[in-house]
This record gives structure tokens, C-alpha cells and sequence, in this order.
């Protein structure tokens, strides 16, 4: 199950800044390349499932994500991942099985870990930068404050 928040961010440097004095640690930063896949009749995104195939280096990460439980300040939603060794087999995989490419985006993601609680800010170009904070509420809520 993953439960997260997600914000807009003016400035992702003071939020690195917070993250240093809280001494959070970087994880990781690398450029993350996200396709999304569904029929050609749109039967995912009419039952609010994303399957999403996540780039990263040469591998990559296909993930599926059920519907968004309600919830006043929470995403929370089951969700399966599975680590792919070639990104481009995965792709043409899902493509032979019949899923078309329905979307994609491209971002710099840099991964901070504070208190088992995993920090997130990604950076799209053209649209900013989004600070992701995933874990349990309890942790979430902490870490938010």
C-alpha cells in the first residue's frame, strides 16, 4: 500500500536546505523517465488504474496503481511494483500484450530518507518542482511538521 502527500514547491533550495538541517539523508539523484500504458479502449483510466513504466539508467520499475482511496489528506492506494532489468523489453512487452502508450513524463528526482519515511522532490521542466513525502500517516504527518 502506498500512502503519500504531494505539494508544489517555489523554491526546492529551501527545501534542501530543511532537509540538510534535519539531516535527512540523500539517497539518490537521477533523471527519471515515466510511460504510461493502457488499452486502446481506456479500461485503465475509466477504472482509475495507472500502469506506469518507470526509467531509471537502463532498468526500470513497472508499477501498477489501483484507485485512490478518499481520504481528506492522504493518496493512499495499493500498490504492485516490480524491478525490470531492461527497460526497453519491459516496453515492448507491455506493447505486444497490447497496452499503447498513453502518457509520459521526464524529471531530475532527488531521494532523501528521515526517520523510515521516504522524501521525495522532483523537478519537470517546464512545470517545477513537487516535494512527495511517502510513508506511514503517523511518520508523514510528522515529518510534514
Amino acid at each position: 500500500m502506498e500512502i503519500e502527500i504531494k505539494f508544489k514547491i517555489l523554491d526546492a533550495n529551501i527545501v534542501r536546505h530543511t532537509l540538510k538541517i534535519i539531516r535527512a539523508i540523500k539517497v539518490s539523484k537521477k533523471k527519471e523517465v515515466d510511460i504510461y500504458f493502457d488499452t486502446y479502449e481506456q479500461r485503465l483510466l475509466k477504472n482509475e488504474i495507472l500502469c506506469r513504466l518507470r526509467k531509471i539508467d537502463t532498468a526500470g520499475i513497472l508499477s501498477i496503481k489501483e484507485k485512490t482511496r478518499k481520504s481528506k489528506y492522504f493518496k493512499i492506494r495499493e500498490e504492485i511494483e516490480v524491478k525490470v532489468s531492461d527497460f526497453q523489453k519491459a516496453k515492448q512487452c507491455l506493447e505486444a500484450l497490447g497496452f499503447k502508450v498513453s502518457g509520459g513524463k521526464e524529471k531530475i528526482r532527488e531521494f532523501y530518507m528521515y526517520k523510515k519515511t521516504k522524501i521525495c522532490i522532483d523537478t519537470l521542466p517546464q512545470i517545477g518542482s513537487f516535494l512527495e513525502i511517502e510513508g506511514t500517516k503517523k511518520s508523514i504527518i510528522e515529518v510534514s511538521k
